[in-house]
């Protein structure tokens, strides 16, 4: 039985034992190889993950998946555990093993809350179809981003259409500020009050993002 994790927080089965169950039956319905199921602090998944086109099941990958008690206002964290992908940058898998599916920031400014099952069909399959193709080609295929902190200033770029530094640096304070000042002027540089502009995606990333991490990008900005 999930009990509270080591910050005191009740894992998402205790807090919400009916969004957890229907979550169960959702997930033995379209993901019958994984299972879900309380533990200490949390909830796992594990099984096979199947990948699949419009012609069928193309592979399998096996996995663990931690959810962590802020769960579903944290991602999952995500283990590839047949010991199929190598530990290295150029793969997006970490030095521990678990999987860079995708930059959360990325994530998180477009969604308020993480749902498991289109999470599962959405970001970790998009994951594990790029792997496939790693294998054939040695090539990430689509768009790839770099791994780590050069992959957030990427974004950061992206998101706010502009790869000023003095802009990306202004996007830093902003999510790392306590407060924001209402009226304040979008960090884009595009001289209209943040609300009118980028206010919505900051306002997401706002306390999704560690200040470690972004600390990292301001070190990367120099």
């Amino acid at each position: 039985m999930a009990e509270e994790s080591v910050s005191g927080q009740s894992s998402w089965s205790v807090r919400e034992p009916q969004a957890f169950a229907q979550a169960c039956e959702e997930l033995l319905a379209e993901f019958p190889t994984l299972h879900l199921e309380p533990v200490l602090g949390g909830e796992e998944l594990r099984g096979s993950f199947v990948v699949r086109d419009e012609g069928g099941a193309l592979d399998t990958f096996k996995i663990r998946a931690r959810l962590p008690a802020a769960f579903p206002e944290a991602l999952p964290t995500i283990w590839e555990t047949g010991q199929r992908l190598p530990h290295r940058p150029e793969r997006h898998v970490n030095p521990d093993g678990s999987l860079c599916i995708m930059l959360p920031d990325e994530y998180w400014a477009e969604h308020e809350q993480c749902g498991l099952l289109a999470y599962l069909r959405g970001p970790v399959h998009d994951y594990f179809l790029g792997q496939l193709g790693y294998e054939q080609s040695g090539v990430w295929p689509g768009a790839e981003m770099a791994h780590g902190s050069p992959g957030r200033v990427q974004y950061y770029q992206r998101l706010l259409g502009t790869n000023a530094p003095d802009a990306l640096r202004r996007l830093c304070d902003d999510l790392t500020a306590d407060r924001l000042e209402r009226q304040g002027l979008c960090p884009c540089g595009s001289k209209r009050k943040r609300r009118r502009c980028h206010g919505q995606q900051i306002a997401r990333l706002r306390g999704k993002v560690s200040r470690e991490d972004i600390d990292l990008v301001r070190q990367k900005l120099g």
